[in-house]
């Protein structure tokens, strides 16, 4: 399983905010994602991502925090 990574700080809780942002121009066109880090408030449209190996149930919490 795959999850993203903050390139400032390497924490892993990452948000997608792009729901977030209210901006009526964005909403008649595909907005681009847009990711928050939630440690240090990195905000950009790519974070790396990382490969971990996890059981069944890690990958549903996981899933689940996304």
């Amino acid at each position: 399983m795959k999850i993203k990574v903050c390139p400032k700080c390497e924490s892993t809780e990452i948000e997608n905010i792009t729901e977030q942002i209210n901006n009526s121009l964005l909403s008649h066109y595909s907005a681009p994602r847009i990711f928050k880090c939630k440690k240090c408030g990195f905000e950009n449209q790519l974070f790396p991502e990382k490969e971990i190996k996890t059981n069944l149930k890690q990958r549903q919490k996981l899933k689940d925090k996304q």
